[in-house]
């Protein structure tokens, strides 16, 4: 049962590590195919759009912050 479970046991560990600082980064998938590779994948997609909606959310604040100074007294 252990052996069977340590690719869930792998992929619970890299997705533990997924912060804010490190959206970029992709899970590694096995490439065969099967559930836990396709959850790998899903994982990877939601990553990828968390990363573009966080550095949106960077890039404006960053122009408002600009903007502010620029108009400020």
């Amino acid at each position: 049962m252990r052996k069977a479970m340590t690719p869930v046991t792998a992929l619970t560990e890299a997705a533990a590590r997924i912060n804010d600082r490190n959206l970029a980064e992709r899970l590694p998938r096995s490439g065969n195919g099967d559930e836990v590779d396709q959850l790998t994948a899903v994982f990877n997609d939601m990553t990828a759009r968390l990363d573009t909606s966080f550095n949106r959310i960077r890039e404006f604040t960053l122009h408002a912050s600009h903007e502010l100074k620029l108009h400020s007294p």
